[in-house]
Formats: C-alpha cells, sequence, structure tokens
C-alpha cells in the first residue's frame, strides 16, 4: 500500500514514487474491469484525485465472486492464463483436469450442461454430489443450464 506522504504501512510504502511505479508497469486485468477502474495508460504520472465511492453502484454491498474477476473461461487445455489460476488458486494440471471431465460430458460442444451432466462432471473429478448441492449452482441460469466458467468457479468454492 502507498500513501501520498509515504507514512504508515511498513517498508513497502513508497509514497508518491510508489504510484509512479505502480501506474509506469500496470497492466489491466479482470479485477480492473470488475471495479469498473478507467484503463490506466503506461508512463502517467500519479496525481492527487478527490474521488467520492459511488454507493449506488450494483456492486456495493455484494459479496466478490470468484466468477467476477475471472472472466469467461473455455474448456481446453492451457487456455487460462497464470494470473487466472492464480486468482483461482490451482494450477494448470488441475484446469486441465476440470476441463477434460468437462469436455467428456459435453457431447455436443454446446458449452452448457444439466444437473445430470454437472453430476457426471463431479464424478468423473472424483467427487459424488449430494442432493441439494447441485442448486446454488443451477440457479445461476433460468434455464437450468450451467456454463464452464460457472461450474469452475462452483466446484472451486464447493469442494
Amino acid at each position: 500500500i502507498h500513501t501520498i506522504d509515504g507514512k504508515g504501512f511498513g517498508r513497502g510504502n513508497r509514497g508518491e514514487s510508489g504510484f509512479d511505479t505502480f501506474y509506469d508497469t500496470h497492466h489491466c486485468n479482470n479485477i480492473c474491469k470488475f471495479l469498473d477502474l478507467p484503463p490506466i495508460l503506461s508512463g502517467r504520472t500519479f496525481e492527487r484525485q478527490e474521488t467520492q465511492p459511488n454507493l449506488d453502484h450494483p456492486r456495493i454491498g455484494r459479496p466478490f465472486e470468484l466468477g467476477d474477476f475471472v472472466g469467461h473461461m473455455v474448456p481446453e487445455c492451457g487456455s487460462v492464463s497464470a494470473e487466472t489460476l492464480s486468482l483461482m488458486g490451482i494450477t494448470g494440471e488441475v484446469f486441465d483436469e476440470i476441463a477434460a471431465a468437462w469436455r467428456v460430458m459435453d457431447k455436443e460442444g454446446a458449452g452448457l450442461l444439466g444437473e445430470s451432466e454437472v453430476r457426471g462432471v463431479a464424478k468423473a473429478l472424483h467427487h459424488q454430489c449430494a442432493a441439494g448441492d447441485l442448486m446454488p449452482l443451477l440457479r445461476r441460469r433460468q434455464q437450468g443450464y450451467v456454463d464452464f466458467t460457472d461450474f469452475v468457479c462452483w466446484w472451486l468454492d464447493y469442494i
């Protein structure tokens, strides 16, 4: 954490020069998009701005969910960035295992699975879902189908 005066928060607080370094090296990502932050132009120097939070924003007062940060994922080996894997707290190998189980059940390649197919993915990942375990996941979609991104985020929270 950097502060204007460089005081507090330990040795990592480099004051205004810390802000400048951040702006010089930052690459906007899904977290920035989720927070509706404006893009940062490389080389921009720090300018202090007084801002007020938008308390009417739809994300205010709602807990953050993993799906808010990872963006759309496809069930292909190696298709997810190291940053996304880090946010999810898994390795590429674990992601690839989940993706492979999904592809087996998504026989038509539609990208959506119903309850029985989701149970099949869980079983392929060596887990039996108890009655009611899938309800929070299936409620996300009105038609009762689940896409890969929703499944992965639910699975990582569920296991």
